[in-house]
């Protein structure tokens, strides 16, 4: 069996909270397809408000991680991604978080 690759999850929209409830509703999802958020990055511009949230499968789920201790803050310290993940990122629009944490058949 072969690691999974980190992924970097894109969730943009014109206001702070309407970003973070996309990444709440799809770290839900992928949690359950035991991906867990491990960094994140707030950036704005004068398009609104982006939140990039890198996520790493654990196949155990044993990371001892909420969804509440993990959810990224208005005052949290952004943490950079490894240089080599950053160019798999998938970027997803606030208003279609779904889908990137579907098992694969």
């Amino acid at each position: 069996m072969s690691a999974e690759q980190p992924v970097i999850r894109t969730y943009r929209a014109r206001e702070r909270s309407e970003a973070e409830e996309a990444y709440r509703l799809d770290a839900e999802t992928a949690e359950q397809q035991h991906w867990y958020p491990v960094a994140h990055r707030w950036s704005s511009s004068w398009a609104g408000e982006e939140l990039s949230v890198v996520f790493e499968h654990r196949p155990d789920g044993g990371d001892g991680v909420t969804l509440q201790d993990e959810a990224p803050s208005p005052d949290a310290e952004a943490v950079a991604a490894e240089p080599a993940v950053a160019e798999e990122a998938e970027e997803v629009e606030a208003a279609d978080p779904a889908g990137a944490f579907a098992e694969e058949v």
